[in-house]
C-alpha cells in the first residue's frame, strides 16, 4: 500500500479557481498597483476567535509599516538615481497597510472575540488604522514635498 499523495493544481496567477469571488466590503479599500499582491486574508468564520499570536502578528506588521514611513520619509532628499530603491520601500509600506487593513476588517465582529472589553480594544485598533491620513507612497513620494 502506497503513500497517498495530495493533487497538486498549478495555475497562472491572474487564473481564480472556479466558484471563487471577490469579498465586496473589503475591496473597496484596496488600492493595488502593477505587481503588488493579492494578499488578502480569507473571511473569518463566525465564532473563529482571534488569537493572540494574531494579534501579535498584526502588532509587529504595524511596527514594520511604521519603521518603513520613517525610513522613506529618511530618503525624501535623495537623488533621482536612487529613487527606484526608495520605490521599492514605498511598494513593501503600500502593501503591509493594505494587510494591516486587510487584518483587521477580518478581525471586525463581537464573536471573533472572548468578552466585550477585548472587542473594545480592538475597535480602538481599528478606529486608527483605517483612519484617514494613512499615506499612500506610491501616489505621493516624499520626494515631492518640502
Amino acid at each position: 500500500m502506497g503513500l497517498w499523495k495530495p493533487k497538486v493544481v498549478i495555475r497562472a496567477a491572474s487564473e481564480k479557481p472556479k466558484g471563487v469571488e471577490k469579498p465586496k466590503g473589503i475591496a473597496k479599500i484596496f488600492h493595488r498597483s502593477e505587481g503588488e499582491s493579492d494578499e488578502r486574508p480569507p473571511q473569518r468564520p463566525r465564532g473563529d476567535k482571534v488569537t493572540n499570536m494574531e494579534l501579535c502578528d498584526l502588532r509587529e506588521l504595524i511596527r514594520q509599516r511604521y519603521a518603513l514611513d520613517l525610513e522613506i520619509w529618511g530618503y525624501r532628499k535623495v537623488g533621482t538615481y536612487n529613487h527606484a530603491i526608495v520605490e521599492a520601500k514605498m511598494s513593501k509600506a503600500d502593501a503591509l497597510l493594505n494587510r494591516i487593513q486587510g487584518l483587521v476588517l477580518s478581525m471586525d465582529h463581537r464573536d471573533h472575540f472572548r468578552t466585550d472589553a477585548e472587542y473594545l480594544k480592538f475597535q480602538e485598533v481599528k478606529i486608527r488604522v483605517l483612519a484617514s491620513g494613512k499615506r499612500q507612497w506610491k501616489g505621493n513620494p516624499p520626494w515631492n514635498e518640502d
